[in-house]
């Protein structure tokens, strides 16, 4: 990035692929003269509010102040290689079918070896890693359905190719849903203690930087799963399984909120070193009141003495003033669709809030 006295131009390099970022149009200016006058090699620039960069669909409406990110060619392109069109794929509302008593992803198995033969016909390598891209650029929604479906990538049963399908349905037909940033971007309501927010002009000042972490608590399937919010959508996230035994729902929490803190860190340098200064404590919000305690509590006590360094990393933040816990209500918990599948009604609606963009209007 570059700053003179006709403004400001950053330049994003993603193997072939040049992304220009400029604050007016002298600046723009200014930079393909000084790079042509060196004797390089011109830049193919397109100067176009609409553009893809590495594989990435970019809208920009500078009269609306919005950006939105989305890979429908990505995903009509799997269409066509791995059904035929995209004609023959099945409308699905979300990723997976909800069913209460039987957690996602706790009925997949690897295949027997009765199935192993007829599992060799069927692309799931291919369509997973087509997936997965989307997933990591511009499909949050999807992330622990992919998660779970990782797991069995070297031998999946037939039921684990059923449910790659089904998402793979739901991703298609929302295939423009994307994630889309705001300038006027809202400030988030809702209850939680300590009382929310404390100082709005400092959440705006900040960008809306905020972050939502949440844990499920299960023998073998604690996936710890997080969500970092800055213009009204989200900006990072992920889904992993917990490599440690946790004793507690507590400490499943605590582990996402770790994993968290370290994504979340990582960004409050970049965004100063893109001198755009952020402000600390940044607010977690977590639905677990024992989470809030400990992570205040300086020690060990009976109940956390087993905690390994790295499950101490929340509490360090905490105490640094880097990051602030909020207990929130499950009900409001947007990280729930990174650990679970829930109900269509609530997933509609944290999908919205996390992606800036309604479900139902695309």
């Amino acid at each position: 990035m570059s700053a003179t006295k006709k403004g400001k131009i950053s330049l994003y390099v993603h193997i072939d692929d040049f992304l220009i970022a400029y604050s007016n149009p002298a600046s723009l200016d200014e930079f393909e003269h000084a790079f042509s006058k060196e004797g390089k090699t011109p830049l193919p620039f397109k100067v176009s509010p609409i553009g893809v960069y590495a594989g990435v669909k970019i809208v920009y409406n500078r009269d609306a102040g919005t950006i939105h990110l989305s890979q429908p060619h990505i995903l009509e392109r799997a269409a066509e290689r791995f059904f035929g069109s995209g004609k023959s794929i099945l409308f699905a509302s979300a990723p997976a079918i909800y069913n209460p008593k039987v957690p996602f992803g706790s009925d997949f198995a690897l295949a027997t070896d009765s199935e192993k033969p007829g599992m060799k016909e069927k692309p799931y390598l291919s369509l997973l890693a087509t997936i997965m891209y989307s997933v990591f650029y511009t499909f949050p929604s999807a992330v622990i359905h992919t998660a779970h479906l990782c797991r069995y990538m070297h031998s999946p049963s037939p039921h684990c190719w059923e449910a790659l399908v089904h998402l793979f349905r739901y991703m298609y037909h929302h295939r423009h849903l994307g994630v889309t940033y705001r300038k006027n971007f809202p400030i988030p309501s809702f209850p939680s203690t300590p009382p929310w927010p404390e100082d709005p002009q400092i959440f705006i000042k900040n960008l809306g930087f905020h972050v939502w972490s949440d844990a499920t608590w299960k023998v073998n399937q604690t996936y710890a799963g997080f969500y970092i919010v800055m213009c009204g959508a989200t900006v990072d996230w992920a889904s992993a399984l917990v490599k440690v035994v946790c004793h507690s729902s507590a400490e499943a929490e605590i582990c996402a909120a770790c994993k968290a803190g370290k994504r979340m860190m990582f960004l409050v340098q970049l965004m100063r070193e893109l001198e755009h200064d952020i402000t600390c404590p940044i607010p977690f919000f977590i639905d677990n009141s024992a989470t809030s305690e400990l992570t205040r509590k300086m020690g060990a006590t009976k109940r956390t003495e087993h905690f390994l360094r790295w499950q101490n990393y929340m509490r360090w933040l905490v105490n640094y003033d880097y990051a602030k816990v909020y207990l929130v209500r499950d009900a409001d918990q947007r990280a729930d669709i990174a650990t679970k599948m829930i109900n269509l009604t609530k997933f509609a609606k944290m999908v919205s809030e996390i992606v800036g963009t309604s479900l139902g209007a695309v």
